[in-house]
């Protein structure tokens, strides 16, 4: 059942919120720890994509250098909206096949894109709908802030997915609003109906994150339409956090945003790609499943659902970054992108206090967001990152396939919790893992948690380096299980 939280005057407020996060709790826990072997040490503990950026980013960052002499707009240039507006419409409406792009009755069933936006979506305005961002974090809190802040509700909640990103509970919670975690379901997504009706009537919003982070689950159909008919019930927001959808969609299945890779067979073609992918541990199988544009046991191309069910954005936000996208997490770019309304009334909080994004900055960013030719091939590193993970832990107890981004959210041997099992990686196999304990709530001493018994392992590579035989992942398996 979800657990509600509310900041207490028993214990100081950064130990509530700057000392929930989870980096700065990892380092404290490894004080005096130190690996035993002599081989690099593996950083899986952050979620880096460790992939080089596109070429040529170093003729991009100089070929506005007078811009850093000048304040940029709030907005961004006409030129980054336009490249995010392209960006955001490929995701949704890639051009698949038409004749295929049916719903079936059963909510699960596989689902293809139509070809082209709906005709509500004509009316997106991408100088009222769109703002460049200082990253995805820097959006989630001023949102949340805000929406927490503005609302009438009288006992305000935030329905936050659990385990979390650490900004998704920390902003509100400064605001004293009510935090509901709600836990996962046995696919790795979060039960959004476990939500109580009182929870939901008190909503001020709700987190959506799809692809997940830690579990990789992707929403289905009927997840979105679920959280829309209780957003339209019950009054409220829904941010979807969406910086994972440029990692690939399901089991290594991808979506093509060129026309040459349009063709769409749904069904026996495809699923065969994605089983080969994943079972099989092949990076060519991998490479082969991102031409197709399909989804399996109804899960379906990363955040299609929403915008088809609601093309005109009513009631949500997007967050999106290139740190994923480009690989470039170092840059601190991204976007908002949200409903008339919904941006015309959070741009004056933004046009207060929010940070500008530099003129050198947007003009990197929108050549980013207008690439796809490195974007393909970072999707295709993912797909192979999963499948050679899945190759090694398919036979690990209680191991569940990422059905996208590159985190594996893996239970850990009883009665071992996962802080004991970061320690031990690190020490006996030189890997570095972050303890499940750590995405959670705040517990009472002795108070048991959900992330106890896990560990999140980022797939930022196959092997330590080149010239090792096997995957890192061989021995971290062989770690926690001997």
């Amino acid at each position: 059942m979800p657990m509600t939280y509310t900041l207490t005057k028993e214990l100081p407020v950064l130990d509530q919120l700057g000392g929930r996060n989870p980096f700065a709790l990892y380092r404290d826990l490894l004080v005096g720890v130190t690996a035993s072997s002599d081989q690099p040490i593996v950083s899986a503990e952050i979620g880096e994509p460790n992939i080089p950026p596109p070429e040529g980013m170093d003729a991009l960052l100089t070929q506005d250098i007078q811009g850093w002499a000048a304040y940029p707009p709030l907005r961004g240039t006409e030129a980054f909206r336009t490249a995010v507006h392209g960006w955001f419409t490929r995701l949704h409406w890639p051009g698949s096949d038409p004749q295929a792009a049916t719903k079936s009755g059963n909510a699960r069933q596989p689902y293809v894109p139509v070809t082209r936006p709906p005709a509500e979506f004509d009316a997106f305005d991408p100088e009222q709908q769109i703002v460049p961002v200082a990253g995805a974090r820097e959006a989630l809190n001023f949102l949340l802030l805000d929406l927490v802040g503005s609302t009438k509700k009288a006992n305000p909640a935030v329905l936050v997915p659990e385990p979390f990103y650490h900004v998704w509970s920390a902003a509100p919670l400064l605001t004293q609003a009510r935090v509901v975690y709600i836990p996962l379901d046995p696919r790795g997504f979060p039960d959004y109906r476990s939500v109580s009706r009182a929870d939901w009537e008190d909503a001020v919003t709700v987190l959506l994150c799809s692809p997940s982070n830690p579990s990789g689950a992707v929403a289905a159909w009927d997840d979105y339409a679920f959280l829309l008919e209780q957003a339209d019930r019950c009054d409220f927001t829904i941010i979807h956090d969406a910086c994972y959808a440029d990692s690939g969609a399901v089991c290594g299945i991808d979506y093509p945003f060129d026309a040459a890779a349009t063709a769409v067979t749904a069904g026996s073609a495809a699923t065969s790609a994605g089983s080969a992918a994943t079972s099989k541990g092949s990076a060519d199988a991998a490479a082969t499943a991102v031409t197709a544009v399909t989804a399996v046991d109804g899960r379906f191309p990363v955040l299609t659902g929403m915008a088809h069910l609601n093309p005109t954005l009513r009631r949500c936000f997007f967050v999106c970054s290139l740190s994923k996208r480009a690989s470039v997490p170092g840059l601190r770019v991204g976007a908002l992108i949200g409903g008339k309304a919904e941006m015309q009334a959070h741009f004056r909080l933004r046009a207060a206090v929010a940070p500008h994004v530099a003129w050198p900055l947007l003009h990197v960013a929108t050549h980013l967001f207008n690439e796809e030719d490195h974007a393909r091939q970072v999707r295709v590193t993912l797909a192979e990152r999963r499948a050679v993970a899945h190759d090694i832990l398919q036979d690990y107890p209680g191991y569940i396939a990422p059905e996208s981004a590159f985190f594996l959210w893996l239970p850990v041997p009883s009665p071992m919790t996962g802080e004991q099992a970061a320690t031990k990686l690190l020490e006996q196999a030189g890997i570095r893992v972050l303890p499940g304990r750590y995405l959670c709530a705040p517990r009472k001493r002795g108070e048991p948690s959900p992330g106890d018994g896990f560990i999140r392992v980022a797939l930022v590579s196959t092997k330590r380096t080149e010239s090792c035989a096997e995957p890192w992942l061989v021995d971290m398996k062989k770690t926690l299980l001997g």
